[in-house]
């Protein structure tokens, strides 16, 4: 094991600093993410940065107001 944390720091996913925040899923909660990150088209969308991409998307939606389906 290595003296000083550099190795550790090279292995720990890039956060920006934010805090981390644990939540659990029902299978069918992750299935619907799954099926929402598909249809975007993009490999590389993770499932953390789809959660954090629909919060965003919530938080502006708050912002802006109802919707006239809602």
């Amino acid at each position: 094991m290595p003296t000083d944390d550099s190795a550790a720091k090279r292995d720990r996913t890039p956060s920006g600093g934010g805090t981390a925040v644990n939540v659990r899923f029902q299978a069918e909660q992750l299935a619907a993410l799954d099926a929402w990150i598909a249809s975007k088209g993009n490999p590389n969308l993770t499932r953390a940065m789809a959660i954090r991409l629909m919060v965003q998307m919530a938080l502006q939606d708050r912002r802006t107001g109802p919707r006239s389906d809602a």
